[in-house]
């Protein structure tokens, strides 16, 4: 047997074994001057499976393709039931196709779970508001900013007591004050 012989049969083999274990196939490429690079072809396959979105800013894109670059199908919040049908997996992302809501399309596996997330329950205490919010100090001001990653001022107390109690504010310091209850001084003991 010669070399070329015995290398093709290998590569052969060892594709062979990994589209048995993998799913996936998996090719041998001879460039011009260069070593051999090992190139996955993508494959899709049928997957079925129920999963729940959850994500880290509550909100998971369904796409016409397996790719972040292709259009927008709609958009799903955490804790929606996605049935799978199928799955592909293309430079090492998972990609889940379902149909939800009448549409269908492409998810990253990375935002789907396979049981259903609860919110944890917030506490509307005081100390435990003031605690969260403290958690903040330091973070820069950033005109606009509603992210731990720079705050202005609204955009800071819409977050807190988004976050801590639950519950959504208008978005800028004005609303905020005119969709406020509005009490007198003399119902408050102030504790300084």
């Amino acid at each position: 047997m010669t070399f070329t012989n015995f290398k093709a049969k290998t590569a052969a083999i060892a594709a062979a074994l990994t589209i048995g274990f993998t799913g996936v196939a998996t090719t041998a490429v001879s460039l011009p001057g260069a070593s051999s690079l090992e190139a996955k072809a993508a494959t899709t396959v049928k997957y079925k499976a129920t999963k729940y979105v959850y994500s880290s800013d509550g909100t998971l894109n369904m796409r016409k393709s397996y790719s972040v670059k292709s259009k927008k199908v709609q958009t799903l919040k955490n804790g929606k039931k996605v049935s799978v049908t199928k799955k592909r997996s293309v430079n090492g992302t998972v990609w889940m196709y379902a149909k939800v809501n009448g549409k269908s399309g492409w998810m990253n596996s990375k935002y789907l779970v396979a049981k259903k997330k609860t919110v944890k329950k917030v506490s509307n205490s005081l100390s435990s508001t003031i605690a969260y919010g403290e958690k903040f100090l330091g973070t820069p001001y950033v005109w606009g900013g509603t992210r731990p990653s720079g705050f202005d001022c609204s955009g800071f107390t819409g977050y807190v007591y988004k976050n801590a109690l639950g519950k959504t504010l208008p978005r800028t310091s004005g609303a905020q004050y005119a969709s406020s209850k509005k009490f007198l001084n003399h119902h408050y003991k102030w504790a300084i």
